[in-house]
Parts: C-alpha cells; sequence; structure tokens
C-alpha cells in the first residue's frame, strides 16, 4: 500500500506544476511537469473521487499541464491544432460513449461473470481518454520552433543524467527505492531479474520503462554531440556515453534493439536514410494490426529464429504470441467497436502487453487509427516533407518516435504521458513551421 508521502506527491504536483508556469517559459515548463512527473512521482498510487476515475500518476501529470496552461493564459489547442487533429481528437472522445451501446450486456470471461458498461463508465472514459491525450496538446502547445526542439532535447538529456545515478544504484542492489520513499514495490519483482542481475525500476514501475526513457534520454545527448552547428560537444559525448552504458546496463533487449539502429542512422546523417527509417518503422507498425487480424504473423518462425539466440527471450515471446492470437480472436467479435472497460477486451487468465492489442481489443479498430493517427500523421508530414523544412533534431524525434511505435506491438510504453508529450512536440514542430525553418541544428542532406 501506498504510504502518505506517495498521496502528498501526487496532490502537490499541480501546485509543483503552477510554479514552474509561473517561473519559466512554456516549454521549460511543460516539459519539466512532464518528464519530471513521470520520472519521480509514484506509480499505482491513485485518488479515488465520487463520480470521477481514479487519478494516477499520468492524469496527475495531464491536470498539471492544463491548469498551468490555462492559469498562465497561454494558447492551447483542447482539440488538437488543425482540421485532422480535430476529426481524430473528436473521434477518439466519442467512440467511447458509442462503444457503451454495444456493451451493455454482461460478458463471460471464462471463469466469472462481467457486468455491462453504463452511461456512467463512458463518460468516466471520456475523461480518462482526453487527460491521456492532453498531454499530446501540450507538446503542440509548448513547441513553437526548430529551436524549440534543441531545447527539448537538451532537457531530456538532462533528465536521463539526473537519472543515471539511481539507475545505476538499483542495478547494483535490486530495485529499492520506490518501496524506500513510496512504501511499496510496484510490481512484480521476479520481473525485474535479468542475466543474473537486476534492471532498475526507480520510479517508474518496470525495468523496460526505465530503459526505454534512458534510451530515449541518450538518443537525445547523441544528436546533441553530433549536431556540427552547436556548442559544448565534449558534455554531450559525456553524457551519452553514460546514458549508453546504463541502457545497455539496465538489460532490457527491446530497448538496445531500438537504440542502436537509431544510432546507426543518425550518424550516417543522410536525409534520405531517415525518411526511409521513418517510413520503414511506422508502415510495419501499421501494417502488423491487420496480418494478425487476417492471422497472417509467423509466429512460430519468429519463436524458433529468436531461439537461436536466446532461450529465455523465445520463451517469453512465446507466452505474449499464445495470448495475442486469443485476443486478437476475441476483439475482432467487436471490430469496429471494441469490447470496453472492466477488462472486457480480455479472458481471465490472458496477458495483454502490446498497446496496440489493448486499443484495438478495449475501443475497436476505429479509436485504434485516431489515437495513433496522432502519432503517425506528424511522423508521415516529416518524411514525406511536405511543406516542412526538416533539420537534424525534426528528422531525429521523428525517427525516434516511429521506433518506438514498432515497440507497441510487443510493449506498452506509450501507456505514458512521457512519450505522447514528445509526439505533441514534433506536431507542434509540424504545426507551426510548415514553410520556414530556424536552423537550429544544421540541415541534414536529402
Amino acid at each position: 500500500m501506498p504510504n502518505t508521502f506517495a498521496y502528498i506527491m501526487l496532490l502537490a504536483w499541480p501546485f509543483i506544476s503552477l510554479y514552474l508556469f509561473k517561473r519559466f517559459d512554456v516549454l521549460m515548463a511543460t516539459a519539466i511537469t512532464v518528464i519530471a512527473g513521470f520520472m519521480f512521482l509514484p506509480v499505482r498510487t491513485y485518488i479515488d473521487l465520487p463520480a470521477l476515475p481514479p487519478f494516477g500518476k499520468q492524469e496527475f501529470i495531464a491536470l498539471s499541464c492544463m491548469l498551468g496552461l490555462i492559469i498562465t493564459q497561454q494558447k492551447v489547442f483542447f482539440l488538437g491544432a488543425g482540421n485532422k487533429q480535430k476529426v481524430l481528437m473528436v473521434t477518439i472522445l466519442a467512440m467511447p460513449l458509442l462503444n457503451v451501446l454495444f456493451n451493455s450486456v454482461p460478458m463471460f470471461n471464462g471463469e466469472l461473470w462481467i457486468k455491462g458498461l453504463s452511461f456512467y463508465d463512458g463518460a468516466q472514459q471520456v475523461l480518462t481518454q482526453y487527460l491521456v491525450v492532453f498531454v499530446f496538446i501540450a507538446g503542440v502547445s509548448a513547441v513553437k520552433s526548430a529551436y524549440d526542439l534543441k531545447r527539448l532535447f537538451i532537457i531530456l538529456t538532462i533528465a536521463g543524467t539526473v537519472y543515471v545515478p539511481l539507475v545505476l544504484f538499483e542495478i547494483r542492489i535490486s530495485p529499492q527505492l520506490h518501496t524506500w520513499l513510496y512504501g511499496f514495490f510496484p510490481h512484480s519483482f521476479e520481473q525485474q531479474f535479468r542475466y543474473d542481475g537486476f534492471r532498475s525500476v526507480a520510479f517508474m514501475g518496470h525495468g523496460l520503462t526505465v530503459s526505454i526513457f534512458l534510451m530515449v534520454c541518450c538518443v537525445a545527448s547523441y544528436v546533441l554531440y553530433i549536431d556540427k552547428s552547436g556548442k559544448n560537444k565534449s558534455l554531450f559525448f559525456v553524457c551519452f556515453f553514460l546514458l549508453f552504458i546504463t541502457t545497455i546496463l539496465n538489460k532490457s533487449l527491446s530497448a538496445v534493439l531500438i537504440l542502436l539502429p537509431i544510432l546507426l542512422i543518425i550518424t550516417l546523417q543522410s536525409g534520405a536514410v531517415y525518411k526511409r527509417g521513418i517510413f520503414l518503422a511506422s508502415g510495419l507498425f501499421v501494417l502488423y494490426p491487420m496480418l494478425a487480424s487476417l492471422s497472417l504473423i509467423p509466429y512460430d518462425s519468429l519463436v524458433e529464429f529468436v531461439k537461436q539466440f536466446d532461450e529465455q527471450r523465445a520463451q517469453s515471446l512465446d507466452f505474449r504470441f499464445m495470448h495475442e492470437k486469443l485476443i486478437v480472436a476475441h476483439a475482432q467479435e467487436k471490430f469496429f467497436i471494441g469490447w470496453g472497460g472492466w477488462a472486457r477486451n480480455r479472458f481471465f487468465d490472458s496477458v495483454t502487453d502490446g498497446y496496440w492489442l489493448i486499443v484495438f481489443s478495449t475501443f475497436g479498430i476505429v479509436v485504434f487509427w485516431a489515437l495513433f493517427g496522432l502519432v503517425l500523421h506528424p511522423l508521415f508530414k516529416i518524411a514525406a516533407q511536405k511543406g516542412i523544412k526538416n533539420t537534424l533534431y525534426s528528422l531525429s524525434l521523428g525517427l525516434l518516435l516511429s521506433f518506438l511505435l514498432l515497440d507497441q506491438i510487443p510493449n506498452s510504453s506509450f501507456g505514458y504521458s512521457f512519450l505522447w508529450f514528445l509526439s505533441g512536440c514534433l506536431m507542434g514542430y509540424v504545426f507551426h513551421n510548415k514553410n520556414q525553418a530556424q536552423v537550429y541544428g544544421h540541415l541534414v542532406k536529402v
């Protein structure tokens, strides 16, 4: 159970955020609210008020951003910037209410009956969905120029470097910080064992989440280091080296598999290679749900391929695929609308790891395309270069987000506000700079 300090931290975060918005400009205040909140607030700690969904870490981060932007009278795109975003946002918010109409009867999950959904459940889900995507909206409102993107990369580098000592401590000692500070361990301790050692959990809830965060910060520091127009290159190289080593030591294979090709593409500094990487990773993410729905994924072949390198990871992959096939078949019964909340989207003993599968099975294919469309839209604009003059920072952020999208097939890191914020920042750059380019970070040759 969370201790009193865990609840104090959640309740204090909006006030801390307001101070930040009074003290700093909108990008700095928003970035610190989101990133520092993601780094240090307790996980699996909720304040459950009447008539409202439970408010935890992600919800308090979004609420803090909203209050800060409104009180300091910043321009906020409450339903997104531009007509396409507005259509996607309205779809995301309207579908949970429509979802109720098709899920009002109880269902049997193989062990017990789960109640049908009510209008109250739908209204709660609308608020929850909006708070998820509001951090994206905050990113759109915060980033207005290429210089803002460079500042975002500096903030990420500092944040990651600050986190390195905490991660190294837990790798050496075992994950203890969340327990010491907030009174409980937030996940399965056994899942943090890897290769005769530990993965750090810190205050993010899981070792893989920590590794993804470190990987993102590592990419940011590397971009700053290779920027030909930049300064303090030695300092950024030290940060990159620390973050790279710590990411490896945290022993999450998926984070390393994302990091290495991204660093290679960035090193080449070819706009054409950047764009191919963005299109390839995004395209594979778009293609996978369609192939899974048609039973065209070669699950057994993939498991056998991984088994050649790591028997333990092959077993984990086989476990995930087994449950994915069951849940996809279940989701196809309500292909367009989904099964709704209260775990109606899965069976009593099934596991949903991939974020794409969680969204698809819960809300159906319509919300799936609307939700991920918010992320894909700026990626395709960047890659197609339609009215956008790309810099090292815009292309690198687009490449990073496209690979993170691909990671949503086996994992669910996009369930966190941190990555939605980065997506919104890229969208802000695209929206505000369609036909202009301030060159902060050299342009990359196409």
